[in-house]
């Protein structure tokens, strides 16, 4: 006896709609590296979502892609030199 396809796909996949978070962060396409990095930092993120002008996902970047020896001495002196100036 053969099965219809819509039944066994029902049985296969589930919905997840009900439980991905729909308030996750995301940066437009043309967003600042610094301002990314420092939301990467102020709010702990390890992914952030990279969203298109229709708010499509076109990318993700994780704090790795971010983090390099170098890059990151080069942010926090520049995170230094904005603090003692905004003083």
């Amino acid at each position: 006896m053969l099965v219809p396809y819509e039944f066994v796909s029902a049985l296969l996949f589930c919905v997840q709609e009900p439980f991905v978070n729909q308030s996750a962060p995301c940066i437009p396409e043309k967003f600042s590296l610094y301002r990314t990095f420092v939301m990467f930092r102020t709010l702990g993120l390890r992914h952030l979502i990279v969203v298109d002008s229709a708010n499509r996902i076109v990318g993700l970047i994780s704090r790795k892609d971010l983090i390099g020896d170098a890059f990151e001495r080069n942010i926090q002196q520049a995170l230094a030199g904005h603090r003692r100036s905004a003083v």
